[in-house]
């Protein structure tokens, strides 16, 4: 057996999410395959700093430039599908307009 991931240590090889179930999630309701936001939330976490710019280049729901807003990183997010760049948009001015007490790191 390994010994447990200490708090400050990364994750280790397997993620586990809870899918859809969360009411960040269900944002992203008009889009056939959204993914978790703790998911996205991991990833910034682990590949960013505050103020850097996170891509996504094929963005669906938004949920990678809803994290993004949400953890004071800038994001370029495209898509094909005006439906879906719609659901983004306001999934991002949700949390651009939300009052910010704290920064989430």
């Amino acid at each position: 057996m390994a010994k447990p991931v200490k708090d400050k240590k990364i994750k280790g090889n397997i993620w586990e999410y809870v899918v859809g179930k969360k009411q960040e999630d269900q944002e992203a309701k008009g889009h056939p395959a959204p993914f978790p936001c703790e998911l996205v939330r991991d990833h910034i976490k682990s590949w960013t700093n505050q103020g850097d710019i996170v891509f996504d280049p094929m963005c669906g729901s938004g949920t990678v430039a809803r994290v993004a807003t949400e953890m004071g990183r800038q994001y370029i997010g495209t898509d094909i599908s005006h439906e879906y760049c719609e659901i983004a948009r306001k999934r991002v001015k949700l949390i651009a307009d939300a009052p910010a007490l704290f920064i989430v790191e």
